[in-house]
């Protein structure tokens, strides 16, 4: 066991608080830390509190040379020396912890499965957390950055496919998504439920006009031209074929819709 110092605090460089202690075991790294605030306000009524003991609770944090981190974190526990407050006790929590992780490891879950492509299962088995654990991470971080406005701006060329997202089995057939690509950055856009032609339409329904007018070549497999419904064609662009996806100039695709 390693006792606390200044270096490891350093090192852990969670702002607040300070490591006691650290020990690896079984494969895994357990860090012993506390919260080096010692004058605490009740959040109701503003009155210093007193201390009433600790609490021990365990935190996943970012994994550290392979080995999953555990936080054990002593809580402090408070009192309200206010007769007439509501909250009589009350436990310490930080900003920096998001339920069962730190914020840091939640926000990294998620950029290595959404950013890295790494696959939610290895991600959650790397920093020592549940597959369900991991995926919300990927939902809490993922989805306001998927609904940020301005994310589908720039669009030059998009590639439009069709994906098996889940096989068959017992219980329902084969599902399909189609997904939408900026080609040109290499940045999925959407996913959208279903391969037929009225779901792609019905998501470039939804697309402004000027967005459409903005996308100046799509990429699509030849067996679904009639997937598309995108503006007129620009005659000065030109058509492209490539050996496994055909490139066409906006308005293109919908000429062919029905064929």
């Amino acid at each position: 066991m390693d006792h606390g110092s200044s270096g490891a605090t350093a090192l852990l460089g969670m702002d607040g608080f300070v490591v006691l202690a650290s020990i690896e075991e079984a494969g895994e790294l357990f860090i012993s830390v506390e919260t080096t605030a010692d004058v605490v306000g009740c959040a109701d009524c503003g009155v210093r509190a007193v201390g009433h003991g600790r609490s021990v609770v365990q935190v996943r944090d970012l994994s550290s040379g392979g080995r999953p981190v555990r936080l054990v974190w002593r809580k402090r526990r408070w009192l309200c020396r206010d007769p007439d407050c509501e909250t009589k006790s009350f436990t310490e929590t930080s900003d920096l912890v998001l339920d069962s992780l730190t914020f840091r490891a939640s926000f990294e879950i998620c950029r290595l499965v959404g950013q890295d492509g790494c696959s939610v299962a290895k991600t959650a088995r790397d920093h020592g957390v549940a597959w369900s654990c991991a995926m919300r991470c990927v939902r809490r971080h993922g989805e306001p950055l998927v609904d940020a406005p301005g994310r589908l701006d720039g669009v030059m060329a998009m590639g439009i496919d069709e994906h098996k997202m889940l096989c068959a089995n017992g219980q329902h057939h084969t599902e399909y998504v189609t997904c939408f690509v900026d080609v040109r950055r290499g940045r999925l856009l959407d996913v959208v439920r279903g391969r037929n032609a009225d779901d792609v339409a019905f998501w470039l329904s939804q697309a402004e006009r000027s967005w459409l007018q903005g996308v100046q070549a799509v990429a699509i497999d030849p067996r679904r031209l009639g997937s598309l419904r995108l503006p007129e064609r620009d005659p000065r662009l030109p058509t492209r074929r490539h050996r496994h996806r055909r490139l066409l100039p906006r308005g293109e695709a919908g000429e062919h819709h029905g064929r």
